[in-house]
């Protein structure tokens, strides 16, 4: 793993849990990477929250032009291109969340799975998530959608997050 993955990971788990710590009255602080899986761990006095970070794209295209050009490769692209983003955005969440809950993290272990969709808006995300269908039987103590959305006309954006089991 390298310095802007761990970044990466380090600033979605920071705003989960600055969200988590807010609505349910708790007060946890990073401890510290967890090794391999989970990838982060917090704490409330004794008590550990691990956190698995993923995060979903339009698809693996736009995947790749974030990632490249946040590690600076020459052979970065320097635009994406889709077609139906916002289903095309579902699909990946789905293909995301059916990888990562059909592993074993742990006790105490919740999944955040991060968005920041160009294109489409936190409302226009949110009328389409009945459509994200979790797989039964994951280990995960809560699975989250949270994401960074833009403002618009017709959106405040900011930060979201949604419980999605």
């Amino acid at each position: 793993m390298d310095q802007v993955q761990e970044r990466f990971e380090r600033a979605v788990g920071d705003d989960f849990v600055r969200w988590y710590n807010a609505v349910n009255g708790t007060a946890f602080t990073f401890s510290g990477r967890a090794g391999e899986a989970p990838d982060l761990v917090y704490r409330d006095g004794e008590t550990p929250l691990h956190i698995e970070v993923s995060a979903a794209y339009y698809d693996d295209a736009e995947a790749a032009l974030r990632w490249k050009n946040l590690r600076l490769r020459p052979d970065a692209p320097d635009r994406g291109s889709g077609i139906n983003p916002d289903e095309s955005l579902v699909a990946h969440i789905n293909d995301v969340l059916a990888k990562k809950v059909a592993k074993a993290y742990g006790a105490a272990c919740v999944l955040v799975l991060y968005v920041s969709p160009p294109v489409t808006t936190a409302e226009e995300l949110e009328a389409l998530l009945p459509r994200p269908m979790l797989p039964a039987g994951h280990s995960f103590e809560g699975v989250y959608l949270a994401g960074d959305f833009r403002v618009t006309r017709d959106s405040i954006g900011g930060y979201r997050v949604w419980r999605l089991a």
